[in-house]
């Protein structure tokens, strides 16, 4: 049998569980809304103290973040705070995760996840990028594991292939133009255009 493609979703919505290790061990949940079509991309967790961006804003709250991606510019949102910030553009790598990402992903076989087959795919980018799907031709998402400190452990069966829905990429009234000067986003803004964005990370 020949080594399967990995297949790309060009539009879905799913709901994940991450686990991230930075400064130290971060437990949340979220709802992942990619657009490729649309070169839209959202999300949003329900405490983003564990996310690199979110929490570099706000390091010591546990409170929801979302990144929002929509015309090149990536923002960061805080609904319970009342705040959002343009942290950095698609110029600068901030784009969405690129619809090609998996391509020349090396396949490492069917493993067994959480109780079930599903095919396994590594791309190195920043960090070695574990990719896990259904092992099947349907190929529905279960897992993304960046290695070493971030795991997003997928629900299938909150899959839904297709145009996520409008409202998950609307953005408050009165975003600031920019991050906070401390914040991750400073680096991300003020950095060269990189190669596309998610070819080392998910954020």
């Amino acid at each position: 049998m020949d080594a399967p493609e990995p297949f790309w979703y060009k539009q879905f919505s799913i709901r994940f569980n991450e686990t991230t290790k930075i400064f130290s061990t971060k437990h949340t949940e979220g709802t992942w809304h990619y657009d490729a079509l649309g070169l839209r991309e959202a999300i949003h967790r329900d405490n983003g103290q564990g996310d690199r961006y979110c929490g570099s804003i706000h390091p010591f709250t546990e409170t929801p973040c979302s990144h929002i991606v929509v015309e090149g510019n990536r923002y960061l949102v805080f609904p319970d705070l009342g705040e959002c910030c343009l942290c950095c553009t698609a110029a600068k790598g901030c784009g969405i995760l690129a619809p090609t990402w998996l391509t020349g992903a090396a396949f490492q076989g069917t493993v067994t996840l959480r109780g079930m087959p599903a095919y396994k795919w590594r791309q190195d980018g920043l960090q070695p990028n574990y990719w896990y799907t259904s092992a099947d031709e349907a190929q529905i998402p279960l897992e993304l594991d960046q290695e070493p400190n971030d795991r997003q452990s997928l629900w299938p069966d909150s899959f839904a292939a297709g145009p996520p829905p409008d409202e998950a990429f609307a953005l408050p009234e009165g975003c600031r133009s920019r991050c906070s000067l401390t914040s991750v986003c400073t680096i991300a803004a003020e950095a060269e255009g990189e190669a596309e964005e998610g070819q080392g990370e998910v954020v």
